[in-house]
């Protein structure tokens, strides 16, 4: 493991010795040129003087690239946030690497929280890692030019990521027609549905061909009129961004258009978030966020739906974790009616300021490619991006499946994908929306007034930029 004081001082050194290079270039060429006097008891002293400053030249240019003395090994840091699992599994993967690139080492940076405040500041101060597992915020971090776009380095490596990931997974990272990351723990949300309860009311399960009045309707045929502590619901759901979005894109409307503009206001997402509103509020079928905080200590979405308290419930893969070990839970998963789920997840990007580029390049490729991605299939980490590991019996098949599951609903809902707006504007985005749409979640509220007003904010933060 690097001090973190001795990389700190590396980095300064990195940073001095550019300095130091911009200077000395005028001053050797001068001092060439004036060892050309006519002088002959002025030459020897002008050639050393030009020797000494060539020398430190040279001297700055190696630290200024990174470069390392003969048979040390070159040092990459890279971090991630998540569960000790997720480290454990990140970790796994970096020693498989390293096993491959015996000249490189890499340091593993666990951030478990406030990450991406973390990884900002470092950004700022010029310490953040060399490599970064980073999210939505990725198209922040490129646009204030702090991530290193990788198309020359795609290309010089033959891969052709829309072929590895997906075009939604590919696009979600890809700012200005750059890449600045590659795709690692795919997501998107699938349909898990209580077996159980569907039987009883004699439904058949979701499928494929459902539409948005199918979900309702065995939504409302499901859902009982008992007090709320005792109430089966036939969907509950989170206030986070992959789920009105789906209702959004679903039905046919956007949040950014083609053309990169604001298009939040139009008429189909007035009526999808109408239909989201009203799943609380006139059908009686999704729990408030206040009538889930009055169930018993305070519920969830996922903890009304491990208790059988739920009919469905979209969520990511990390949703497997949670229910294959509840006992007397009977369930499975279903793709999205509305056939539209957001491609969220997370993506491995490059410091922009890495002293070794090339390497961290290497890295990040690795971390993407099927022999890397395989152990999250195998460890029961999340959705793998790689879509030939997520079609994989490594993934389908998987021994910590302790049921018969529709792993393939993973691998079917890739077709269903879109790339959210992941712009720069993004991070100041995600509060307007949590603000503006929490009447929404609660039943209440104008959907056009609050369109409206969300259309005329976000444009504001995009004229603000």
């Amino acid at each position: 493991m690097k001090n973190s004081t001795i990389a700190q001082e590396e980095g300064r050194l990195r940073n001095d010795s550019v300095f130091l290079l911009a200077k000395m270039k005028p001053i050797a060429k001068r001092a060439f040129r004036n060892a050309e006097t006519t002088s002959k008891e002025e030459i020897p002293m002008k050639k050393t003087v030009a020797l000494i400053l060539t020398l430190a030249m040279v001297f700055a240019m190696a630290l200024s690239t990174g470069a390392v003395a003969e048979g040390e090994k070159i040092k990459l840091t890279f971090s991630h946030w998540g569960s000790t699992a997720d480290a454990a599994v990140y970790q796994a993967r970096a020693e498989l690497f390293e096993a491959q690139h015996e000249n490189i080492e890499v340091e593993i940076v666990y951030i478990p929280e406030d990450y991406v405040t973390k990884i900002t500041t470092a950004m700022a101060s010029d310490t953040a890692p060399d490599v970064m597992v980073i999210a939505e915020e990725a198209n922040a971090f490129a646009y204030r030019g702090q991530l290193l776009p990788m198309n020359d380095y795609l290309e010089a490596a033959g891969v052709n990521l829309e072929e590895r990931v997906g075009a939604a997974a590919a696009g979600a990272y890809t700012y200005d027609g750059n890449v600045y990351g590659l795709a690692d723990r795919a997501g998107c949300s699938v349909c898990y549905y209580n077996k159980d309860l569907f039987d009883a009311a004699g439904i058949a399960y979701p499928n494929a061909d459902w539409t948005r009045d199918d979900f309702l309707a065995a939504a409302k045929a499901i859902a009982t009129d008992a007090d709320v502590n005792d109430k089966v619901w036939g969907y509950v759901q989170e206030d986070w961004f992959p789920y009105w979005m789906s209702w959004v894109y679903g039905g046919n409307g956007c949040v950014v258009d083609a053309e990169g503009n604001i298009a939040v206001d139009s008429a189909e997402n007035v009526a999808s978030l109408t239909f989201m509103r009203d799943l609380v509020s006139v059908h009686g079928v999704t729990p408030s966020r206040a009538q889930m905080a009055s169930i018993g200590t305070g519920a969830t979405a996922s903890s009304l739906f491990a208790s059988g308290k739920a009919a469905m419930y979209c969520t990511g893969a990390w949703g497997i974790a949670s229910f294959k070990d509840v006992e007397n839970l009977n369930w499975d998963m279903a793709p999205l009616w509305d056939k539209a789920t957001p491609a969220f997840g997370s993506a491995i990007c490059i410091n922009a300021k890495t002293a070794h580029p090339d390497e961290a390049f290497e890295l990040a490729n690795f971390m993407n490619s099927e022999e890397a991605q395989a152990l999250i299939a195998e460890n029961c980490e999340d959705v793998p991006s790689n879509l030939k590991v997520l079609n994989s019996d490594a993934f389908l098949k998987a021994t910590w499946a302790n049921r018969e599951l529709n792993m393939g609903v993973f691998g079917e809902s890739v077709a269903m994908t879109f790339a959210p707006p992941t712009l720069p504007e993004w991070n100041s985005w995600t509060g307007i929306w949590g603000e503006l749409l929490d009447p929404i979640y609660d039943g209440e509220g104008d959907p056009a007034e609050i369109l409206k007003e969300m259309q005329s904010q976000m444009q504001q933060v995009r004229d603000d930029l």
